[in-house]
This record gives structure tokens, C-alpha cells and sequence, in this order.
């Protein structure tokens, strides 16, 4: 980090773990269920060790500064919350593990969620919200 940071810059770490639907806690909890029960076997240990804990675990040689937490919102569909568990290391990890290609994982994690879901779940628009930690 000294080798590209400006004298006087500023290093910001950025964490997101838990993607939540503020419209719809049964959609929450799948993804809790998939973020916290489901995936973790496939995620690295360096997730484990550091992203889970916001980055609050690394001693960095700098003045340390007061956490934010920021909440965004993304418009979501159903098909793109997947589309976003798609691009998990986690995800991916297990995809290769099991040999499987995304689509297949994907029915995989589908399975996993149905029977937290409701028709609507599927069928509306959401906004998935996210509280990064900065």
C-alpha cells in the first residue's frame, strides 16, 4: 500500500457480507440462508478470515479512522439477485467442486431457496440493499 498511496491519501476498505430485501424477508432470509449456512464450505479462508469481519481485522500502518456504514439500494429482480450469488467465490468454488456448470448451480441454489420463497418473491421487483461498511 506505501508503494502506490499518495503521501496523505487515503486507503478506504469496503465491505458488503449480508445483501438484504427490506421489501420481502422471506427473500432475505434465503439469502441469509445461502450467505451464511449454504455457501461458507466454498468460500476461501481469506473471506472467512477478513470480509466476514468487515475488515475490521487488519492492522493496517496508518492513522485508523472512525467505520462508516453506507446503505445502498439496487433495483433487483429475482433472476439478478441470482445472477449476483453467480458471481460469489463461493458460488463459483462450488460450481467447480461439484462439476457443474453455472446454470446448474444456479438450480442448485434455487432448490436451496424455495422453501423460503413466495410466488411474489419471484415475480416482483425488489430493491436489494446492502450495509458496506467503510
Amino acid at each position: 500500500v506505501t508503494r502506490t498511496l499518495k503521501t496523505g491519501g487515503v486507503v478506504s476498505l469496503i465491505c458488503y457480507p449480508d445483501p438484504h430485501v427490506p421489501t420481502s424477508p422471506t427473500l432475505t432470509s434465503a439469502l441469509n440462508h445461502i450467505n451464511h449456512s449454504f455457501l461458507p464450505p466454498y468460500f476461501p479462508d481469506s473471506r472467512k478470515h477478513f470480509f466476514s469481519a468487515a475488515y475490521s481485522n487488519i492492522e493496517l500502518p496508518f492513522t485508523q479512522h472512525h467505520r462508516h456504514v453506507l446503505e445502498l439500494g439496487i433495483p433487483s429482480s429475482y433472476n439478478s439477485i441470482l445472477n449476483m450469488i453467480s458471481s460469489w467465490s463461493g458460488f463459483q468454488n462450488m460450481c467447480d467442486d461439484k462439476e457443474l456448470s453455472v446454470g446448474e448451480g444456479l438450480q442448485v441454489i434455487e432448490r436451496e431457496m424455495a422453501g423460503y420463497l413466495t410466488e411474489e418473491d419471484r415475480t416482483m421487483e425488489h430493491v436489494l440493499g446492502y450495509n458496506c461498511t467503510m
